[in-house]
Formats: structure tokens, sequence, C-alpha cells
């Protein structure tokens, strides 16, 4: 070989050593540099993510989006399954169904939880629960409320143990000792808090200590501890943090608020929010001596069959409601309140936040009725194993 030829391939093998080193360097740097997908990266909680969430979204990056479910709730007797009053066989089969499929085959990261017990103190504020011994955070308005006749009195397995609110009166004392079991973390409300605080809209955000009301582990407990072995202790066995609504019942609000949180999807977090289709106590004993449902839940709850299965946004269609007399007694009829209906205008936000085939899709995967109630279940968004 001659020193010409030598000396090409020298430099020809320099030359391959230094673009495999930089190859290298690169993907490091990438790698290394790639932001904490729960994290948004213009806020001061950057550095602040447990080392726990951060370990478990390890894998995140390349995550399925997740949909959105809305479970109809009742009483705490929904949590038993033969109980009729205030319940449903049938949803409570469907909700442990979904459950097991959220458990064993989503296999979230965490969980985001809105419920119709709670409303904040103003019509833009949103709260967002941690435990009592997260230092720095003010007590929750619903802390003011009592927890029933006979609160258990056990203690919290851990510090970060999700307490829970029994904010619901008149019933069995049994009911008032069950158990459900889940931690929080302090650092996913905070980031939370401040991809609330730092979005466009009017809404603000602050952490607040309380426990996590019926209308979140009621179903919950039909979800998940149904499906729980016997030698677990842990209901769930991911973060669970509650975000409030606000007190108002403006359909843009809690849409926005649903928008917000459909980032989350994307990062692993499965959002269930609840209330009920149909939620009119004042009619339930009416409805119990009539012994039959009250003619608008079946007829609220095919106004929702039909709005969701509409193609494009839902919105639109949901405050038309409002415009027309007709649908709108019909609304007020089915919840004099809205308190148990806005948690599904939260869910429809968080299922159209995100862009995709699948962006306008919703699929009642239960509908029922009882007495004064509706028992409509649905999810935003497709999933496929």
């Amino acid at each position: 070989m001659s020193s010409g030829e030598q000396q090409y391939k020298f430099k020809w093998f320099s030359s391959a050593i230094l673009i495999s080193l930089f190859a290298v360097i690169l993907h490091y740097k990438i790698f290394r540099e790639v932001p904490s997908p729960f994290i948004s990266q213009n806020k001061t909680t950057k550095d602040n993510m447990s080392n726990k969430i951060l370990s478990s979204a390890s894998s995140v990056i390349d995550m399925k989006k997740l949909p959105v479910y809305f479970f109809s709730h009742g009483g705490p007797t929904f949590m038993y399954p033969e109980d009729g009053f205030g319940g449903n066989p049938e949803a409570y089969h469907v909700v442990s169904k979904t459950g097991k499929f959220i458990k064993e085959v989503i296999k979230p990261k965490f969980i985001i939880a809105v419920s119709a017990h709670w409303q904040s103190s103003g019509p833009n504020l949103i709260e967002v629960a941690v435990p009592a011994g997260v230092s720095g955070v003010s007590k929750g308005l619903s802390d003011a409320f009592p927890s029933g006749p006979s609160k258990k009195n056990s203690p919290l397995l851990d510090p970060m143990e999700n307490d829970l609110i029994y904010d619901f009166y008149g019933f069995p004392d049994h009911m008032y000792k069950e158990t459900f079991h889940s931690k929080c973390d302090a650092d996913l409300a905070r980031d939370i808090v401040s991809e609330i605080n730092n979005s466009d809209g009017t809404l603000k955000a602050k952490l607040s200590k309380r426990g996590i009301d019926h209308g979140a582990w009621v179903p919950f407990k039909v979800a998940f501890s149904s499906n729980k072995p016997a030698n677990e202790t842990w209901d769930v066995d991911v973060p669970l943090v509650q975000v409030s609504m606000t007190s108002s019942d403006d359909f843009d609000t809690h849409y926005e608020l649903g928008k917000i949180l459909s980032k989350y999807r994307e990062n692993g977090g499965q959002i269930i929010v609840s209330g009920m289709s149909v939620h009119n106590l004042r009619d339930f004993g009416r409805a119990a001596s009539l012994g039959r449902p009250m003619p608008y839940v079946k007829q609220f709850n095919n106004l929702l069959t039909d709005i969701f299965s509409k193609p494009g946004g839902k919105l639109s269609y949901f405050k038309d409601i409002l415009k027309n007399s007709d649908t709108h007694e019909l609304l007020y009829s089915a919840h004099p309140t809205l308190d148990h209906f806005m948690p599904l205008i939260v869910g429809l936000g968080a299922g159209e936040g995100i862009k995709g085939d699948d962006q306008y899709t919703v699929k009642q995967i239960y509908t029922g009725e009882t007495l004064s109630l509706g028992w409509g279940l649905y999810q935003f968004g497709n999933y496929e194993a």
C-alpha cells in the first residue's frame, strides 16, 4: 500500500471516529434534555417533580393518548351492587369492568379526578387537593363540611395518602367506615396549578388541603377496589389528584378547564370526571312512590345520546340547550342545580382538547334510568390496546 493510500485511509478512519463521537454526544444531549412530560418547562416547578413520578414516567414519551371517562356515581349505595336505592347494579358492573380495563390495559401513570361534589369558592377559581401534611397550603373550603355521623378514625397509611370526605348524610353507619386507599403527589398537583395559572384563559388555581369526596372515591371504589387483589393495600397504585370545578354554571369556563387538563392525557394521565347524567333528588321520593322513573330522565339521557352522536365539536350543542325553551326546561328538570351536570362539560373539554382522528369521538358505554336519576357512562376518545 502506497503512503498516499495509507494517509487517505487514516484520514477517512479519523473522520469516521469524529462523526461517531459527535453522534453519541448529540444523542446524549437530546435525550438528556428531553423535558419531563409532567412539567411545563417555563414554570417554577420544573425541578420540583418527585423522583417517584419521574421514575414512573420514564416510558411516557412514547405513550398513547389516554381516553377520558365520565362516571355517573349515584349515592354511597353505589358501592354495593345489589343495593338499588341510590345505586344501579348494571352501571356498577360497567364501571367495574371499565376500571379493570384502565388498570390492566391502559395502565395510567396517574389519575386526575373531577367530581360534582367539589366546587371552589370563586367563579374562575380552581382548587387542587393535597393532603394536610403538605406545607404552605391553605385549607380547602370543603374541609369545613361535616364528614358524617361516624367518620372512620383509622390512621392514614402514608403522609401523602388522600383522606376521605364522607359528604353524605343519614346513611347506615357502616358506609362511614368504608375505606379507599390512594396517594396524592404534591408535585403533580403543583404542576396542574401552574398549568392553569399560565393558560391563556380566565381560570386561576391554587392548592388546597382537602381529602377526596364521595363523588370521586365511591365510583373509584367500584372501578378499582372491586378489581384489587386481596393482598394489595392500595386501591390504586398510581398517584391520584382531585381537581375542583369553579362555583359558576358557565359552560365555557368548565370546557376550558377540561382543555387545560387534556395535555395530561398524552403524559400517561387518566382523567375521570364524575357526576350524573340526570340528578334530581327533589323528585326522588315522588318517583319512588310512583315506582317508576320520572319522564324527563330518559328524555334527557336521549338528548345526551343525540348530542354525542353529532359530528364535530359538541360544546355549541350543549349551549343551544339554554337557548331553546323546551330543552332549557328539560335541563333544569333533569338537573335543578348543575353541579352533577358540569363534570360532563369538563370531560368534553378534556376529550376535545387534543387534535386527532378521535378528537370529537364520544362513546356511550352505558345508559339507564332509575327513579329521578340518569346513569350515563361515557368515554371521550379512543384507546386501542
